[in-house]
């Protein structure tokens, strides 16, 4: 509690070393016990493998009919699926 102004600057200025020390050290042992891969998989892209559609008994013609109406099976024009499948890496 009673430092002086001096002691309590040295003591902040050698901390921020020693702290980016301890954290290189933490984050080079978890990239070894990895293996270097991430622990996260991201993808630019989800693409659903198939879609339901709920419909009314009295409109379900009309919904087949606007089923059938769209590009691969479903997918709308203009989003093709990522080759290999979504996010396959």
């Amino acid at each position: 509690m009673f430092v002086t102004a001096h002691r309590m600057i040295a003591s902040l200025v050698s901390g921020i070393p020693h702290g980016v020390t301890f954290s290189v050290i933490l984050c080079f042992a978890g990239h070894v016990m990895t293996g270097g891969r991430r622990d996260v998989a991201s993808c630019g892209q989800i693409a659903a493998s198939r879609h339901d559609v709920a419909a009314d008994a009295e409109v379900i013609e009309e919904a087949k009919k606007h089923a059938g109406q769209t590009r691969d099976a479903g997918e709308p024009s203009g989003f093709g699926r990522p080759p290999g499948g979504p996010c396959a890496y």
